[in-house]
């Protein structure tokens, strides 16, 4: 679950990486069961300050609870979705 501990502990880690000078990012939410607000929080706050630092997101394995969640809280096009690690390095154009 991507709940308020995991929420934090994800951010930490996006802005840890960035540091390292990364330039496009790859969340993968294969093992991500659901998603509370602040875990929805958590992936706008991330997708924001990537987009304001020219660092491109995408969110692959997006399913069932998780993909409910993004629906039922208007935010799904808000973000670049894929289905595979494949999709998403095309959509990066890595």
């Amino acid at each position: 679950m991507l709940d308020i501990s995991g929420a934090d502990q994800l951010k930490d880690v996006v802005m840890k990486v960035y540091k390292n000078k990364v330039e496009r990012f790859i969340i993968d939410m294969c093992d991500i069961k659901s998603v509370d607000s602040s875990g929805i929080g958590a992936l706008i706050s991330i997708f924001s300050t990537l987009r304001k630092l020219s660092c491109p997101l995408v969110i692959i394995a997006v399913e069932g609870p998780v993909m409910h969640a993004l629906e039922t809280s208007r935010i799904k096009g808000y973000f670049t979705i894929a289905r595979s690690m494949q999709e998403a390095v095309s959509l990066l154009g890595a």
